[in-house]
């Protein structure tokens, strides 16, 4: 997977606001930040869930623009949930006063509703950057660090494997130590019966 894919935010919003997604993408992509939107990125006959699904898993950044509309559509609450449960940067942008999913909650948010377009457009360009930085700093960026970081998780398995099979080992010899001691207080019983 390219850096460039990485790299890339993902739009999620309600098509009730697409006028304003639109608007904010093509803000996003004048300023040079790489941005997945469906309307814009979906190759023609295409099926949209493989589309979504797939921008989704190559996103670096999952930016939500929150309305009462989005945080009503079934789409709209999948695709978060795929974000959080993958460990997508999320940024929220708060474009209508609406009620804020508490799994969204922690999340800085950039508030449309309160400063202008501009001023907000500034803060969510700033923020998108930072968290592209972030993410990228996270993925491995040469065959080194690639090999690095597989030998890293092979290493890794590696003592997982170890310490279970000396776990497992010094089970056996436990239960083989109770076993034989069982054994013997049941024939020093037995003796003590055989002889009274």
């Amino acid at each position: 997977m390219s850096n460039e894919k990485q790299r890339y935010a993902f739009i999620s919003y309600s098509s009730i606001n697409q006028e304003f997604a639109t608007k904010f993408v093509k803000g996003l992509r004048a300023g040079g930040h790489p941005v997945w939107f469906d309307l814009l990125d979906m190759p023609a006959g295409s099926r949209r869930d493989d589309e979504v699904e797939k921008a989704l898993r190559e996103c670096s950044v999952f930016v939500i623009i929150l309305t009462p509309a989005s945080m009503a559509s079934e789409n709209v609450k999948d695709e978060i949930g795929y974000a959080i449960d993958h460990g997508k940067r999320i940024l929220p942008v708060l474009l209508e006063e609406c009620d804020v999913p508490l799994s969204l909650r922690r999340f800085q948010y950039v508030d449309f509703t309160t400063r202008s377009f501009e001023e907000s457009f500034d803060n969510v360009k700033e923020l998108l950057g930072n968290l592209a930085e972030e993410a990228l700093a996270n993925v491995p960026t040469s065959d080194a660090q690639i090999a690095q970081k597989a030998e890293a998780e092979h290493k890794a398995s590696q003592a997982a494997e170890v310490l279970a099979i000396h776990e497992a080992a010094t089970y056996r010899m436990a239960k083989a130590e109770a076993e034989k001691l069982a054994k013997q207080k049941m024939e020093n019983q037995r003796l003590a019966k055989s002889q009274a």
